[in-house]
């Protein structure tokens, strides 16, 4: 078995200088360059950051940066322009987005929190791009709108795939 099966309670983890992580358990799999953690899962990155019940983070070469992060219950991600909620989350760094999934019953949102104007969409797929503060829905939405705001260049709108 390859998987280091140390538990450890109240983990913290820190990723070069980019990313800090802390849950109450975590479990290394060195082959994977994965580590899984549980309970009061917190994740820092440099514009955002992530709440969840469960993680998986996936380290690049040596384990200097993340990067790939998949989030599971409960999921919150706040940053500077956005708060979000989702079932589950997939941040990739190689693409500097987040891709935020719920289902028929219990749609992704997506909100703006500048405080200038509340808007907000819901759709069962959301990618929010974590650079530019874009967000695309790429599922199901009860709003099909385009949306820019001058302070956050917000564009909201229907992905073709």
């Amino acid at each position: 078995m390859n998987l280091l099966g140390l538990v450890l309670f109240a983990a913290v983890i820190t990723a070069g200088t980019s990313t800090k992580v802390t849950a109450q358990k975590a479990f290394r799999h060195s082959a994977e360059s994965c580590t899984y953690l549980s309970g009061n899962v917190h994740i820092d990155e440099k514009t955002f950051s992530i709440s969840a019940d469960r993680a998986y983070v996936y380290f690049g070469d040596g384990d200097a940066e993340v990067n790939r992060i998949v989030a599971f219950g409960s999921v919150a991600i706040t940053s500077l322009a956005h708060t979000a909620r989702a079932e589950t989350a997939h941040f990739l760094r190689a693409v500097e987005a987040i891709d935020l999934i719920g289902s028929p019953t219990n749609p992704a949102i997506v909100t703006d929190s500048s405080g200038t104007v509340l808007q907000s969409i819901k759709a069962q797929r959301i990618r929010l791009y974590t650079k530019t503060g874009r967000a695309e829905v790429l599922g199901t939405s009860g709003q099909s709108r385009r949306t820019q705001q001058s302070s956050l260049a917000w564009n909201i709108h229907k992905s073709k795939r």
